[in-house]
């Protein structure tokens, strides 16, 4: 279990970022128990909330369980349920590296990477910038008919006693290219749509 994963009341600048990420690769894998638990952070802030379900799904390995509790929510009281979750990216396309630099774009040293990091699924991409300017990312042609969009998330919270989710939803917005530009400590989930929007949910 990490707790406080990858959010400790701020982002965690670019060094902290990395030694955690290696700890995880290193120790985690792809084939032991993952539990993220970020806690406490604001469940309005969409940049917040896209950070850290992109970074759960840069580490997720065979056996990784999502615990996100924003603000509002206590670790013992009701069922917390997001919309984060609902997300359907298929498997990723390779296991969980040894060393986390090996899903970097550019050149990788032990605290830095020159680009981005970026992990393949079936549906989509989830791409992390943890340092502290902003960087592009150069994506494949998302195939034919088909373009990319960026998801982000809102509302979510305790499941009643009917089990019914407390409002919420997946934003997909679709952008034209295959280009996209990441501020500093953002991290974005990046899914195929057709011309309508709809996802796509053909596998590569």
């Amino acid at each position: 279990m990490v707790e406080h994963f990858m959010y400790l009341g701020g982002f965690p600048v670019e060094r902290d970022w990395h030694i955690t990420a290696e700890r995880i690769t290193r120790l985690i894998g792809d084939t032991k128990i993952l539990i993220a638990e970020p806690v406490h952070f604001d469940p309005a802030d969409r940049r917040v909330r896209r950070w850290l379900i992109a970074n759960f799904r840069f580490f997720q390995g065979r056996q990784s369980f999502a615990a996100f509790y924003p603000q509002g929510t206590g670790h013992v009281d009701a069922p917390v349920w997001l919309p984060e979750y609902d997300l359907d990216l298929g498997a990723p396309l390779e296991p969980v590296p040894a060393q986390a630099g090996v899903l970097c774009t550019g050149e990788a040293t032990a605290f830095a990477c020159s680009g981005l990091y970026v992990r393949d699924f079936e549906r989509g991409f989830v791409v992390v910038n943890p340092a502290g300017e902003a960087r592009r990312v150069d994506l494949p042609v998302p195939g034919a008919g088909l373009r990319y969009a960026t998801v982000d998330f809102q509302g979510g919270g305790y499941v009643d006693e009917a089990g019914q989710k407390a409002p919420q939803a997946l934003v997909i917005t679709p952008f034209e290219g295959a280009a996209l530009d990441l501020g500093p400590q953002d991290a974005r989930v990046i899914i195929r749509v057709d011309a309508q929007g709809a996802q796509s949910l053909a596998t590569d």
